[in-house]
């Protein structure tokens, strides 16, 4: 299951890191569930998430000329959750640097899960860098 969950992050990672959904359209269940403490209600459906999403990146692109707060996201390891995959998502507004920690679920090898959340705390997080 983790090998599965690990290919299925990094495939959410480089959707994050090139703002573009095209990476995880066929790896989301059709009744995914998409929970951030940003969004006020969980977003349920994949066409919901896909939209939600979509939007959202194009506002990140739109504000790039003006405020350079691309996200980056990277995949690491919670070590409090039995060295979990996971990934940071960080974005610099303002001069201010925020970061959160993306958990997913996976059921029949799709993503059936995704939670943006400040616990586990992004500070927790091991980076595959920090093994070597």
């Amino acid at each position: 299951m983790k090998t599965r969950e690990l290919n299925l992050l990094k495939k959410l990672e480089s959707s994050w890191n090139d703002l573009s959904t095209d990476h995880i359209e066929s790896f989301l269940a059709d009744d995914v569930i998409y929970e951030s403490q940003f969004v006020i209600k969980p977003l349920k459906g994949k066409t919901a998430v896909l939209n939600y999403l979509q939007r959202k990146f194009r506002t990140i692109r739109k504000k790039k000329g003006s405020n350079p707060g691309n996200p980056n996201a990277d995949i690491g390891y919670l070590p409090l959750y039995n060295m979990r995959p996971c990934i940071v998502l960080s974005q610099t507004i303002a001069d201010k640097k925020n970061q959160v920690t993306i958990l997913i679920d996976v059921r029949e090898s799709l993503i059936s899960r995704i939670d943006i959340c400040f616990i586990p705390d992004p500070c927790e997080v091991i980076f595959t860098s920090d093994f070597t």
